[in-house]
């Protein structure tokens, strides 16, 4: 007898999972089974949501990387230059100096504003660092200028990713979170799919006993991998 899918699942997995279910199904069966081709377009139209909210997640989480990644190249100009202003040599000493006031104005700004005002101070800090004045200063400073166009190729990366994901945002708050689309999708799987083919199953209707054998497995190996997560994070 079918089962029904465990709610612990994940949001990754049961989007798979839903869309290897309406494979199993068919086009045969769904032509001649109205009841069994409405569920089935209830998931696709869940399961499609739940992609896009998915990705969603995972553009935030990118950004969050990206932006991690911008302040470290920012702090690694920071520690090297403070490191050259103990060099012995004057002249790199002074460069370090003159390096290290403008890091001290912009440090900040840069590591503790929000997004879009990090954006703007960082393309201020960069600019700065451009100027004769500090261009001249870093090329005397051994190693800060490939850091400095690393802290550059960040940034210009967060702020690309940025704008995508602002692109995407468009009705965002009347999108659902991943994890609420997860549950309203298995609220059709478990409580529509699951219960038809389970009375199909009893009443031993031949046309669909391919087919539920077939969703069987399917659910079956995904429980299995829920319960064999779980054990090990018990363990």
């Amino acid at each position: 007898m079918i089962k029904k899918v465990m709610t612990t699942v994940r949001n990754a997995d049961i989007h798979a999972l839903s869309t290897k279910i309406v494979a199993a199904v068919g086009s045969d069966i769904l032509e001649s089974d109205a009841h069994l081709g409405t569920i089935t377009t209830e998931m696709d139209t869940k399961n499609s949501l739940l992609l896009t909210a998915i990705n969603k997640d995972k553009m935030h989480s990118s950004l969050e990387e990206l932006d991690d990644e911008r302040d470290q190249a920012f702090k690694s100009i920071l520690q090297l230059t403070e490191g050259y202003k103990h060099y012995p040599d004057a002249t790199i000493a002074a460069a370090a100096l003159e390096i290290g006031a403008l890091n001290n104005k912009y440090k900040n700004d840069i590591l503790d504003s929000s997004y879009n005002s990090q954006n703007t101070y960082s393309e201020s800090y960069s600019e700065d660092m451009t100027k004769p004045k500090y261009a001249n200063a870093m090329a005397q400073l051994p190693g800060v200028l490939p850091l400095f166009e690393s802290f550059n190729t960040k940034q210009q990366a967060f702020v690309s990713s940025q704008n995508t994901l602002q692109m995407a945002r468009v009705n965002e708050d009347e999108m659902p979170a991943a994890t609420e689309v997860k549950k309203e999708l298995i609220k059709i799987i478990n409580g529509k799919l699951v219960v038809y083919l389970q009375f199909l199953q009893k009443m031993a209707t031949p046309e669909y006993a391919e087919v539920c054998t077939a969703i069987e497995l399917l659910i079956d190996a995904e429980n299995t991998k829920i319960k064999q997560r779980s054990s090990k994070l018990n363990n």
